[in-house]
């Protein structure tokens, strides 16, 4: 046993061109797309991956420790007969749920509990395994090194049968199946005759498939019937007559590892350059360089960058149910993931600044499930220790009792309000918890056309302010006041605009109730409406705008108090993007504005605006910032003032909106997020800082933590982050932001109706 690994290992070594003394000592910053899956396989080197879709799981076979599984959070090792062997193959057969390796000891397959060695002729180092699902076989490339015996075989789940022929005393690395004309593909090369190739199988015979193409690893695109070779020399490809070399950046690498995306028609392809680093002195040869991962889209080569640059890539394997390309590496880099999902078509979308400090109490004013309404409560836990949840229901007719929960450490839970209270119009939602959290309300309209969010309220007050809001051209502004207390509330609204201050209605709510209030009852026709909320006990107040025969529509909570400063983490005038800065003046004096405007080159001057008192101003960010993807803004004044951002899309069919933050802060928390089908999650940092801030995201699932990217963010500039390059798939993510600078954090989130 001891022998045959020392010759797999010997062979791997050789193959690579000293490669072990090109890879980088540390592991490069990640880059937007790669992360390390980390866990129990971030020391070692990974010879094989297998992607299993029926469960979403990961198998990696190690150089050294057998084969270990990922459930897109944590790493555990099968263990069983095989915990003590290189693995450097691995199959997955989804039609009888088994897991096939190719061990330096033979093959053996796993039904998910326990590993079982498939005996036969096989007793040897198994390179590469392919499987046949039409036929129900698996085939192995066979290697003893001692015995100086290979070959290609075949298992039908009873026996090994050598499907030998010309192939018989060939060196085979690589197989690769063609389900759509049954052909099984094999690398093979005879040093002793000097003779290369690629050859195919048709079950019953082998032929050289010609063109002299020096394979080293297969992938297969049965799409375009293609079949493609990772050669000493870049990446061939074969249409079934001719071999063509694709060319590229590449064409002088080393190909270790290839994987096909059939799903957007990308081929993967792990990379060393052997002409590259120093000379070895001993062997005369350079030691090399390796080329991380690069991508084909059928006619240029693309590096996909990032954390694995520096890596060599032993192993490729793509998961299409979420678009996600996993890379092993070699040298002890563990296994990393490659996120490419695919964005919705963004019929809605909704945006909310996050919190910086939990709290045990959080009310939600708004909220409505009739009429095709959906709303749902999303509680994040930040703690490392479990928190009890309660949530309280309030309505027209009085407070009904929610669902209670349990909440485990640093984990995120979702509740559908209609599960307690449906076909209700008008509810309000309090939360509390015995540690403390952080509560947002997501809401979306019938076929989710259309979809709003805001965080919570921690803290009851006896003002608000709302500082968007429009009654004309088709757009409808409703403000909703929750009263949590036990006595009465008397409230009284106020409409600020253009003009001037409008008084709006006065009412009495009746102890934890809630109540909606139609602004263009007061101020109809109107395209600038902030409003102030003003009550003898402490209220809630949130306001929720919709347009278009409500087709679309954005809301957010208010705030308590005017500051001389606020920062919008969000906005975008990219493409169909508008963004727009809403600016209230509460005070009876003039107010002196100044907008800065933060992107990704840096810090743009904004416009300044003069307002009078009891009014508000509205101002287009593309006026002076236009084709911008990524913009933050920072508004000050001489006088407290409110503002808030709103962001439209495609036609203004759509759009999204959310009060600013008065201060940055060095950790926040945003509770929403989901990216699972038909969902998008992106998370917004704005640098306000004359230096670069240091700036990391963890993730929390219902499974648990899962720790995100790390960036630099330059002095007054904003970053983006798609969550689901980290976390594909998760149907509730919740998002911790951490820096070594005071930075703000919004999070925006698109997806299809349905």
């Amino acid at each position: 046993m001891k022998s045959k690994t020392l010759a797999f290992a010997t062979l791997m070594l050789v193959t690579a061109f000293l490669l072990m003394q090109a890879i980088a000592p540390l592991a490069a910053l990640a880059g937007t797309s790669w992360t390390d899956t980390g866990g129990g396989l971030s020391g070692y080197t990974i010879y094989s991956l297998a992607y299993d879709s029926v469960h979403n799981v990961l198998y990696a076979g190690t150089g050294s420790i057998g084969v270990w599984k990922y459930d897109g959070t944590i790493w555990t090792n099968t263990g069983g007969g095989v915990s003590g062997y290189s693995i450097p193959s691995l199959a997955y057969d989804s039609t009888h749920d088994v897991l096939y390796a190719g061990t330096s000891n033979g093959v053996w397959k796993y039904d998910g509990t326990i590993w079982t060695d498939t005996g036969g002729g096989v007793l040897s180092c198994i390179f590469s395994l392919a499987y046949d699902s039409s036929h129900n076989l698996l085939y192995a490339v066979a290697s003893n090194v001692e015995t100086n015996s290979y070959g290609v075989w075949k298992y039908d789940g009873m026996i090994w049968t050598d499907i030998g022929g010309g192939l018989s005393g060939y060196s085979i690395s690589s197989l690769a199946y063609d389900s759509s004309h049954n052909l099984l593909y094999a690398n093979a090369s005879n040093v002793e005759t000097n003779s290369y190739g690629v050859w195919k199988y048709d079950g019953m015979s082998w032929t050289d498939t010609g063109g002299g193409v020096s394979g080293c690893t297969l992938a297969y695109d049965s799409t375009h019937n293609l079949l493609y070779a990772g050669t000493e020399k870049g990446v061939w490809k074969y249409d079934g007559t001719i071999w063509t070399d694709t060319g590229g950046g590449l064409s002088g690498y080393y190909i270790p590892s290839l994987a096909y995306d059939s799903s957007h028609n990308l081929l993967y392809a792990g990379c060393y350059d052997p002409s590259g680093g120093p000379l070895d002195p001993k062997s005369g040869w350079r030691t090399g360089i390796a080329k991380g991962v690069w991508k084909y889209d059928g006619t240029s080569w693309t590096d996909t960058g990032g954390g694995v640059s520096s890596y060599y890539i032993s192993s490729l394997a793509y998961d299409s149910t979420y678009d996600v390309l996993y890379a092993g590496t070699d040298g002890g880099y563990g296994v990393w993931r490659y996120a490419t999902p695919a964005p919705t078509s963004r019929t809605w979308g909704h945006d909310s600044i996050g919190v910086t400090t939990p709290a045990q109490d959080w009310y939600l004013a708004e909220g409505c499930t009739a009429g095709g309404f959906e709303t749902w409560v999303l509680v994040q836990n930040p703690n490392d220790s479990p928190a009890e949840v309660s949530l309280t229901y309030m309505t027209p007719a009085g407070p009904v009792s929610g669902p209670t929960a349990n909440l485990p450490p640093n984990t995120r839970k979702t509740f559908n309000v209609a599960d307690t209270v449906p076909g209700n119009w008008e509810v309000s939602t309090k939360v509390s918890a015995n540690k403390p959290l952080i509560a947002e309300r997501a809401m979306y309209g019938p076929g989710r056309a259309w979809g709003t969010d805001s965080i919570g309220a921690s803290q009851t007050s006896k003002t608000w302010y709302l500082a968007e809001g429009c009654t004309n051209g088709g757009f409808e502004t409703w403000a909703l006041v929750q009263n949590p207390n036990d006595k009465p509330a008397d409230v009284s609204l106020t409409y600020m605009t253009p003009e001037g201050q409008k008084p709006g209605p006065s009412v009495t709510l009746l102890p934890n109730t809630r109540k909606t209030f139609n602004v263009a009852d007061t101020v109809p026709g109107n395209w600038e409406v902030s409003t102030l909320v003003s009550s003898k006990e402490p209220v809630i107040a949130e306001r929720a705008v919709y347009w278009n025969n409500r087709k679309g529509g954005h809301e957010s909570i208010g705030v308590t108090n005017p500051e001389e400063t606020w920062y919008l983490a969000e906005g975008s005038t990219g493409g169909t993007f508008e963004t727009w800065i809403l600016v209230q003046n509460p005070g009876d004096s003039i107010a002196s504005v100044d907008l800065t405007y933060m992107t990704e080159a840096g810090e743009k001057p904004g416009p300044h605006l003069d307002l009078a008192p009891h009014s508000r101003k509205t101002v287009n960010v593309a006026e002076l910032v236009p084709d911008t993807w990524s913009v933050s803004t920072k508004v000050t004044s001489k006088q407290p003032v409110i503002a808030e951002r709103a962001v439209y899309w495609n036609g203004r069919i759509e759009g999204h909106d959310s009060i600013g933050t008065t201060t940055p802060a060095k950790t926040w928390y945003l509770a929403e997020g989901c990216t699972g089908a038909g969902f998008e999650t992106w998370v917004l940092v704005q640098n306000p800082n004359p230096s670069p801030a240091g700036v990391q995201l963890t993730y929390m699932t219902p499974s648990g933590p899962v720790v995100g990217p790390s960036e630099t963010i330059g002095s007054n500039s904003r970053k983006t982050f798609n969550v689901a390059e980290t976390v594909p798939g998760v149907y509730e993510v919740s998002t911790k932001v951490t820096s070594n600078l005071p930075v703000i954090a919004e999070k925006a989130m698109y997806g299809d109706g349905k």
